[in-house]
Parts: C-alpha cells; structure tokens; sequence
C-alpha cells in the first residue's frame, strides 16, 4: 500500500462537505443512518455472519 500523507486543509474539506448544510450533506448523513441500522440488525442476529466473521477475526488475532 502507499503512503500517503493528508494535509490539513484536505481533512477540513471533508469534514466541511459532510458536516454543512448542504443537500449533499444530509443525503450523506441520512445514507449513514441507513448502513447504520443495517449493520445493528446484522449484529444482533446471534449466529449471524458478521458476529461470526468479528470472532473468527478476533480469535485470529488473538484478543479473544
């Protein structure tokens, strides 16, 4: 992988676009409520694959 070094001006960019007022910013923030619903409901399944990839993940990594 590359390194990459980000400025300063670059990271407030973002946080401006996704933090502002814009349209473009509240469809970004109301697209991450979504993923974020999903991803909770995903978790919650006992059995589920994302809590079995995250154990298999830890286990691996041998935090477990």
């Amino acid at each position: 992988m590359e390194d990459t070094v980000v400025n300063r001006a670059a990271v407030a960019d973002v946080v401006e676009t996704v933090m502002g007022p814009t349209a473009k910013a509240a469809e970004m923030r109301r697209r991450v409520r979504e993923i974020k619903e999903v991803m909770e409901v995903s978790w919650r399944e006992e059995g589920g694959s994302s809590r079995m990839a995250l154990g298999e993940f830890l286990t691996a990594m041998k935090l477990r």
